[in-house]
């Protein structure tokens, strides 16, 4: 791998030994240097030691095993993957150790957990008597609660008994133990679960520590407490061959219990760390650069080869006008321009990005887009929904208690899902299936016989996809029902050819794609999408395009109003989600805001806005 470094990014590179902390500005090469850090080890260190490159998200994962193809004994040397994505391997080959004889179920979806929890608090008298007594709405706002109240527990790594109220403590017993009795776990349970592993047992991190002599962790900003601590926990005492590469600047995941301080105090403190600034971009164009020094100044610094770019402000008189304002800036670019120095190849709507702080910022863009048939897309988070249409909907929650017979809450959704009755006392997955045999409904049918091929070999999965599509030649749905189960089908056909091409032929199992789709590792967005990317800031990190419009831009929307509610902290953290914006952008960048907005309960008079805070001073005097 030939590849040109910076004198700082060289020393990042070929110091393999101790502990070191890169803060690294966007832009900068961080990717880079992390690939270049792995590299450089496989080919200067024994063949027995192996390397561990922990990401945060798939896609950088996927990033990283992409610029890796082409080293030797890359895939059997190193684990490149999500903090998640390790932790449950070693929950699958030790979670004996705390009790989990079989693999535990991964119940990610937010409506699961919401059901448990209005199990806990509908059945337990100490809980029931405030619950019941409430509204509708605020028992939905109470179970929200509940869910932030055991996530954040987990978070910072608080599963004994704590000095909370009865109540709390009670909530967060009963929600474990209904889990438990399902065989089930929580997508924050994966690092609170390889943490207790390492902890009740030190001789299993141990072994961990003597296979993985070396760690790099990308985006290390993101880190929440259970992260850093499983990270600690697996290099004990002695493991400081650790790299963490982040930017505080980037931090945006404040409601995970992400925290900054965990790589630029904690993280230094404990590992004895050394600290070596990047601060060169690579990425953006000149005038991308000066709006994001205005943000931070003197966070980027220009390299020589860097483009002049384009940066454009508009205040438009309303929402409407700021749509119209991108829109004609969007046909611009891809009608009269066509072509630009600064940009490869033909300029076409898959070459822009419009981000905004919230979604709903987006209504007046997308109405133009529709209005004139103009290709878009909304660029998703890691998407872990397979399917959206009833009957497959029904497939999978089935799915789900074949794999796992203890599975209670599975059982019930599906009954619910296709109305039938039948007494909650006399409920059994068997009498849920005769009574769907009963239906007489040929794709339902097909599921039964899709179900029974996965009980009999957990890598039938493709078998019963077919037979559930083999139903729909003689079935009496409408076309466009057929069609969508149809091209649902397609759909999890490749993402289950995706999922077995990443593991081996003795691994292939029904119930390793369900967590590879729980872990978001089986990418569920289209590959296939076109057009201009509608996309909110959390879900673009770590992207890039030519041109880039950030609207929206007005006090209450940009920092969010919650935001200015709460204060300095999350308010800091809105200033790195405008970092972040701005620095998604290569070559030319459109800031705007409405001087003016119509609230949705007063249509009629016009509601005066002012620009971000965190663009005035540059707005002012540009």
């Amino acid at each position: 791998m030939s590849i040109k470094y910076s004198p700082l990014q060289r020393k990042i590179v070929e110091t393999t030994e101790g502990a070191m902390a890169v803060i690294a500005s966007a832009g900068s090469g961080k990717t880079r240097v992390l690939t270049g850090r792995i590299d450089h080890v496989l080919s200067t260190k024994p063949g027995s030691y192996k390397m561990l490159a922990l990401t945060f998200t798939n896609k950088a994962a996927d990033e990283m095993k992409s610029r890796l193809a082409s080293l030797p004994d890359v895939s059997e040397r190193v684990f490149i993957g999500t903090i998640h994505s390790l932790c449950l391997n070693i929950i699958r080959g030790k979670g004996h150790i705390i009790g989990y004889d079989e693999m535990p179920h991964i119940f990610n979806n937010e409506n699961d957990r919401m059901e448990i929890v209005t199990e806990v608090l509908s059945r337990n008298k100490l809980l029931s008597d405030s619950y019941n007594s409430k509204s509708s709405q605020d028992q939905k706002k109470l179970v929200y609660e509940a869910l932030d109240y055991i996530s954040s527990r987990k978070r910072n790594l608080e599963y004994s008994e704590t000095d909370d109220e009865e109540e709390l403590q009670l909530l967060y017993d009963d929600y474990n133990l209904l889990l438990s009795e399902q065989n089930a776990i929580d997508y924050d349970d994966i690092i609170v679960l390889a943490v207790r592993i390492f902890s009740e047992r030190p001789k299993v991190a141990e072994l961990y520590r003597k296979v993985y002599k070396y760690i790099c962790v990308d985006e290390a900003q993101d880190l929440n407490l259970a992260q850093y601590e499983f990270v600690k926990s697996l290099c004990g005492q002695e493991h400081r061959n650790v790299l963490m590469v982040g930017d505080g600047k980037q931090a945006i995941f404040g409601f995970n219990g992400s925290d900054k301080k965990y790589f630029t105090e904690y993280f230094i403190h404990d590992f004895g760390a050394r600290q070596i600034v990047l601060t060169e971009n690579y990425r953006n164009s000149k005038a991308v650069l000066r709006i994001a020094n205005a943000v931070y100044p003197g966070s980027n610094d220009e390299t020589a080869a860097a483009m002049p770019g384009r940066a454009e402000f508009y205040s438009a008189k309303n929402e409407e006008d700021e749509a119209r304002y991108v829109y004609r800036k969007m046909e611009e670019y891809t009608t009269e321009l066509k072509r630009h120095d600064e940009i490869e190849g033909e300029i076409t709507y898959d070459n822009i990005c419009i981000i905004a702080r919230n979604k709903y910022i987006f209504k007046e863009i997308e109405a133009l887009l529709s209005r004139h048939k103009k290709p878009y897309y909304y660029k998703r988070g890691s998407d872990t929904v397979l399917f959206e249409t009833d009957k497959l909907k029904v497939f999978e929650l089935g799915l789900r208690v074949v794999l796992n017979p203890s599975d209670k809450l599975h059982v019930k959704q599906v009954r619910q899902m296709l109305k039938l009755s039948l007494e909650a006392s006399l409920l059994t997955f068997e009498s849920l299936k005769m009574k769907i045999a009963d239906l007489n409904d040929p794709v339902l049918c097909s599921v039964l016989s899709a179900w029974k091929v996965i009980s009999e070999n957990s890598a039938n999965y493709r078998n019963a996809l077919d037979i559930i599509q083999e139903s729909l030649r003689n079935s009496s749905l409408e076309n466009e029902e057929k069609l969508a189960l149809h091209n649902e089908l397609e759909s999890a056909k490749e993402y289950w050819k995706k999922y077995c091409s990443s593991v081996s032929k003795d691994s292939v199992s029904t119930q390793g794609f369900l967590n590879n789709i729980a872990l978001g590792m089986v990418n569920l967005s289209s590959m296939k999408e076109k057009g201009v990317t509608l996309a909110t800031v959390h879900s673009v990190k770590g992207l890039e395009y030519d041109i880039v419009f950030i609207i929206g831009l007005n006090e209450g929307s940009f920092p969010d109003y919650r935001a200015i509610k709460a204060g300095d902290k999350s308010l800091n953290e809105e200033k790195n989600e405008t970092n972040v914006a701005i620095t998604r952008a290569k070559r030319f960048l459109h800031l705007s805001y409405p001087k003016t907005k119509f609230m949705p309960w007063d249509k009629e008079t016009p509601y005066s806005q002012k620009v971000s805070r965190f663009l005035r001073p540059i707005w002012d005097v540009r």
